[in-house]
């Protein structure tokens, strides 16, 4: 739950539900499923949010089923998944808008196949597809956005137990194309990390990436490339403390001079460790977005404390 002082609209009330399960069919062998329920308020950096009056409230549903299969050094996995995304009514002095032609359901099929040269090096490859279904079309064009994608990636894994590299690193080549002929592909390079450098004993570096096409109905738009990079330095001041400092940038590409939004953000963190169980945190963001026309542009400063606790 977020509240502000001046900008009530602003406010959030939002919450993750989710279970995970395994099945281990034998020693080489394991179905791995996810359930889970999200509701968030859209951010106003959105493609499709607007800079006035109450955001809109999303609530995805989804779930995922894996199977794993290991041959020796070889290992193949299946994955598949459905989500379903409704956007909730927006209103500005007294206006209601109905976002109902945002409504879309994803379904994802994705097959990857990896190789151990050692427990802490695994290069693989990764194949997935995706259709994305819309209800309606949009209210601005009159154009429907269903489509269909194809990721291609190409990539590292240095599993989770290296005293150095833990995480993966991939590149590779993404595609969106929609049904209605009047609305362009968005193609392009993409990559995905997850990684962390363990510099020395009490220092390490967080290196993530992530990229996919975002959904919008900006009129004759069908989708825009996502990419975002971030890097974070972690260190460990004491035992039961660790401060840390990052920056993450983000960027959304309509390639057709329509859409063009850059998003940079600096962060400055403090964890206090109570105990195996219990943690203290502060966090202090700054955002500087920059969108398509001056309106849309604005700065951020956000202070968060909190606690997390874990059995």
């Amino acid at each position: 739950m977020s509240f502000y002082d001046r900008y009530q609209t602003e406010d959030a009330e939002n919450y993750l539900l989710e279970a995970r399960g395994r099945l281990d069919i034998t020693r080489r062998a394991n179905i791995q499923a996810l359930i889970s329920q999200q509701q968030t308020l859209e951010d106003r950096s959105a493609l499709d949010a607007s800079s006035v009056g109450t955001r809109a409230e999303v609530v995805t549903d989804r779930a995922e089923l894996a199977y794993n299969q290991r041959f020796n050094r070889l290992a193949m996995q299946f994955r598949g998944s459905v989500a379903d995304y409704s956007c909730g009514d927006t209103e500005d002095a007294g206006v209601v808008t109905n976002n109902q032609d945002r409504d879309y359901t994803a379904y994802e099929e994705t097959v990857r196949a990896s190789w151990e040269l050692k427990p802490t090096l695994s290069p693989f490859v990764e194949v997935a597809v995706n259709q994305r279904e819309y209800g309606e079309a949009a209210q601005t064009d009159l154009i429907n956005r269903s489509s269909t994608g194809e990721r291609y990636r190409f990539g590292v894994s240095f599993g989770n137990t290296g005293e150095v590299l833990r995480g993966e690193i991939s590149l590779g080549y993404g595609i969106q194309t929609y049904d209605n002929s009047q609305l362009h592909p968005v193609d392009g390079l993409i990559i995905d990390a997850n990684a962390t450098w363990r510099v020395t004993d009490l220092t390490s570096v967080l290196f993530t990436a992530s990229s996919d096409v975002s959904e919008t109905t900006t009129a004759d738009v069908g989708g825009a490339f996502y990419r975002a990079l971030g890097v974070e330095v972690r260190h460990q001041l004491r035992s039961y403390l660790v401060a840390s400092a990052g920056l993450l940038y983000s960027n959304q590409n309509s390639e057709d001079g329509i859409i063009n939004d850059n998003d940079f953000t600096e962060t400055l963190g403090l964890e206090y460790y109570a105990n195996r169980d219990t943690v203290l945190f502060g966090k202090y963001a700054h955002v500087n977005f920059d969108g398509v026309g001056v309106p849309n542009d604005y700065t951020g400063d956000e202070v968060h404390f909190g606690v997390r606790l874990r059995r």
